[in-house]
């Protein structure tokens, strides 16, 4: 065995370490020692380095950890003059584009679909941690969209010490002046005491990529070797090529090695698909106004940042003698020349005035998803009628059930009322030719708590229908407020309760449920806030859980901000976002920033109705604009 790494060999040269056993005793004392120098110096650097990656104050490793120096095969009279040697097998993490090289060919295999999945296999001071990267439809590859696990040293290795300047030290390649290898159940040559831990781990950590593999999986594995020049990691680095040789190889010294590393290389990734926006041409006519005209904003090819958004502002206004206000801001993916492979990623909606320029910005952000920024509302529409491909539109027999809070002050109900009247109007203008839509309506007001022995409470409940749109709205102009008995809460499980049992409900019909209101509903138990329970102990989201399932509603939230919190605690603040965060968890509007004819559209969305979207803006830098691409289709069919 050898004296200076402790390596089993049976030959005078060492193969690991290259020092010739028949040396004299004081040629391998200082060899001894230089070697665990080397590997103190490995671990007291990444010691501090994780102390800074953790946002902890630390400094430079210029000298070996005081908890170190003991550990050294060094006379104790040289332990604080230790320093931290050069170390040439050490090296930062290269900047240039060789290092992502093959870990970004990859991924883009992967954007395109030529393989399914990309497995990372971390290799650090740690353990071993694999990251699946699976194919999405979002351009490029982001690193949130991964599932990871993770194989420990010290559960491969169990005699590994708990200090961790002394687990890195001995991962480094240290002996030290008592080390654990001839121990109970341990070799005293460190080769083979490693032997069966980096087995261990690389068979647990690759088992996963073998197995769809197995299954005519295309899976690449790209490995990130964290601080290469440690002894054992590079041992299984070589294991693990054994097994699985690896498409690309990332070296790296950063402390977060895996999510560093997978991160970065997702975003050295490049837009395969342009994204545009859809414009029409600035001349006048007919035909123009059937025309579609792509604003290129991000062609393909462009990098992401990884922090921040890239933003693109265009000028925008209506066509000249186009009367419309509102129109349509279609975000498209432009996978191909020709309408027909574009993919529709977001739609907006803004109004401007005839003859007015409107600057509208569009957002990219580091995983590919883009938005709007401005004055714009997200609103849906029929990717087909974007797109100029009509097809039949039939609107079906929907069955609109609304849920009114009727406290507060005669203002805010007339405030709910109005935007709900408006919706109607616009809801019956779609439904009069074709189809059949039946509005009902339960207004919800305040229990009136009362002492345990005192008769029941009246039904806090309002109720009307099922019947016309119109006729609905009539109705709902003729309720009054009601007080707000508790100003934490309001029966609205009690409405939730009652929208379960209403004959409302046919069972060929599109079911919506329609919720504006200001207060959440009470919880089922006392909680940390001021909130009482409500009194028949209705719990709102086994109610609110059953009904998306058992009826199979689309629920839609309109939240009216007013009147405002005030002096609410922050546990009552809470429980009141997480409500309306649930209840508009399919679709949510807010009362005074969305207005009658997005809750529409929501609503026509929600019931499988086909939006008529509404027209196209010119680019105001006219048909010359350099962000034109002429070359694109332009569809002229109706």
């Amino acid at each position: 065995m050898c004296p200076v790494c402790w390596s089993g060999t049976d030959v005078p040269l060492c193969r690991v370490c290259g020092h010739d056993v028949t040396d004299g005793a004081t040629q391998l004392r200082s060899a001894a020692a230089k070697w665990d120098l080397h590997a103190a110096s490995r671990a007291s650097r990444a010691v501090w380095e994780r102390a800074n990656a953790a946002g902890r104050q630390g400094r430079s490793a210029d000298r070996v950890l005081p908890g170190l120096r003991p550990l050294l095969r060094l006379p104790p009279p040289m332990w604080d003059e230790v320093p931290a040697p050069a170390d040439e097998t050490y090296r930062p993490l290269p900047k240039g584009p060789e290092t992502w090289a093959g870990a970004v060919s990859v991924l883009t295999a992967l954007s395109a679909g030529a393989v399914d999945a990309v497995l990372f296999l971390g290799i650090s001071a740690t353990g071993l941690t694999t990251e699946i990267l699976p194919r999405h439809t979002d351009e490029p590859p982001a690193a949130h969209q991964s599932r990871s696990s993770e194989v420990l040293w010290t559960e491969v290795a169990p005699w590994l010490p708990r200090s961790t300047p002394e687990r890195y030290f001995l991962l480094a390649g240290g002996i030290g002046q008592a080390p654990p290898y001839g121990g109970p159940g341990l070799p005293p040559a460190t080769d083979r005491a490693w032997e069966a831990a980096i087995s261990q781990s690389t068979d647990l950590a690759l088992a996963a990529l073998h197995a769809v593999r197995s299954n005519g999986r295309a899976v690449p594995l790209v490995v990130v070797h964290w601080a290469p020049g440690w002894r054992w990691l590079d041992a299984a680095l070589r294991a693990v090529e054994r097994s699985a040789p690896p498409a690309a190889r990332i070296a790296t010294d950063d402390g977060r090695a895996m999510a560093a590393a997978v991160s970065a290389a997702c975003h050295r990734v490049p837009l395969r698909h342009g994204y545009a926006l859809l414009t029409r041409p600035k001349t006048a006519g007919a035909l123009a106004q059937r025309q579609i005209r792509p604003l290129l904003l991000f062609p393909g090819g462009t990098l992401l940042p990884e922090e921040d958004a890239l933003s693109v502002k265009v000028q925008l206004s209506a066509a000249p003698g186009d009367s419309a206000s509102t129109f349509a801001l279609p975000l498209v993916l432009t996978k191909g020349p020709e309408p027909a492979d574009w993919e529709v990623l977001r739609t907006g909606r803004t109004t401007i005035r005839p003859g007015e320029l409107t600057e509208v910005t569009v957002v990219l952000r580091h995983a590919g998803q883009p938005r709007f920024s401005g004055n714009v509302i997200d609103s849906p529409f029929d990717e087909d009628l974007l797109l100029a491909r009509p097809g039949p539109v039939a609107a079906p027999d929907v069955d609109l059930l609304l849920l009114l809070e009727l406290g507060g002050t005669p203002a805010d109900l007339d405030r709910r009322v109005g935007l709900l009247c408006a919706v109607l109007e616009r809801l019956d203008a779609d439904w009069s030719a074709s189809g059949q839509l039946t509005v009902g309506a339960i207004g919800y007001g305040g229990h009136a708590f009362r002492p345990m022995r005192s008769s029941v409470e009246q039904d806090p409940l309002r109720y009307w229908g099922p019947g016309p749109a119109l006729e609905a709205g009539r109705e709902l102009k003729a309720w009054t407020p009601s007080p707000a008995s508790h100003t934490f809460a309001t029966p609205l499980e009690d409405a939730l309760d009652a929208a379960a049992r209403r004959d409302i409900w046919r069972p060929h019909a599109h079911r919506v449920l329609l919720i504006v209101g200001s207060r959440p509903p009470h919880p089922p138990q006392q909680g940390k806030d001021l909130a009482l329970p409500c009194p028949k102990g209705l719990d709102w989201e086994v109610i609110l859980g059953e009904l998306r399932q058992r009826l199979e509603l689309q629920v839609i939230s309109v939240y009216d901000p007013h009147p405002p919190l005030g002096r609410w605690r922050r546990q009552s603040v809470d429980r009141l976002r997480h409500a309306w965060t649930e209840l508009g968890r399919q679709h949510s509007f807010e009362l005074g920033m969305h207005g009658p004819e997005v809750v529409a559209a929501g609503i026509r969305a929600a019931a499988g109705v086909r939006g008529t979207a509404p027209g196209l803006m010119v680019g105001a830098l006219g048909d010359d604009s350099p962000f034109d691409t002429r070359t694109w289709h332009e569809n002229e069919e109706s």
